[in-house]
């Protein structure tokens, strides 16, 4: 039987609980196991709201439909409050009238937006008319923050791109590298800055480039 979106989401939030923790392994139909990862989720939500604030005192603009915020779900996204557009191929749990129901990758230096059914794939790049800044924060692979450098440096937007979690968490050390081995692919226009607040951390790694009149974006 084929997964549905709200299971390999599940399973992807399901192996970060992993990497913090540094469990070996989990049981997605054990009571106990869905305990915990319930209450790991809402302590990383309460740490999300946080996250936001630390964007605000650092004056990067993402609360508006010009900022996509790509790859998270539910239970993850921080962007829910705001009018910030939201691309997801997990769109359960999100406002509908703001999500792009794709996945995201780099293309060739472009934006790219692709969708895929039983028999072919889709892709379409993001206008640069619309959108101007990119941002995630605790992707789920380094693989997925793939060429986002090539965003900035080909002139295709900003990005935003933020690690957050527990001073004890077993995978910190490695997040905060990959996201200052991100920050020396970056040209100079850039800004990475980081601390920490009740036992949490957080960093952030942005770019800014000369803002332009932006259209509102649809995709049908």
């Amino acid at each position: 039987m084929q997964k549905t979106k709200h299971l390999e989401y599940i399973e992807r939030l399901a192996e970060q609980y992993k990497a913090v923790t540094g469990v070996k392994s989990v049981d997605l139909k054990s009571k106990a196991f869905l305990s915990e990862l319930n209450e790991w989720l809402s302590e990383i939500k309460k740490m999300g709201q946080v996250y936001t604030n630390f964007l605000d005192t650092n004056n990067i603009e993402y609360k508006d439909s010009s900022c996509v915020e790509v790859g998270k779900g539910e239970y993850d996204s921080v962007v829910k409050p705001y009018s910030t557009t939201i691309l997801t191929e997990m769109p359960i749990g999100v406002p509908k009238n703001r999500v792009i129901s794709s996945n995201f990758a780099v293309v060739n230096g472009e934006p790219t937006i692709i969708r895929s059914t039983s028999s072919l794939i889709l892709s379409m790049k993001v206008p640069k008319k619309t959108i101007n800044t990119y941002m995630t924060q605790n992707p789920y692979s380094k693989e997925l923050l793939e060429d986002w450098d090539e965003i900035h440096n080909f002139g295709h937007g900003n990005i935003v791109v933020g690690m957050y979690g527990s001073l004890n968490d077993r995978d910190r050390e490695e997040k905060l590298y990959l996201l200052k081995s991100l920050r020396s692919y970056i040209s100079p226009s850039c800004k990475f800055d980081n601390g920490t607040l009740d036992g949490n951390y957080y960093a952030v790694l942005s770019s800014k480039k000369k803002e332009k009149k932006l259209k509102r974006f649809f995709f049908k």
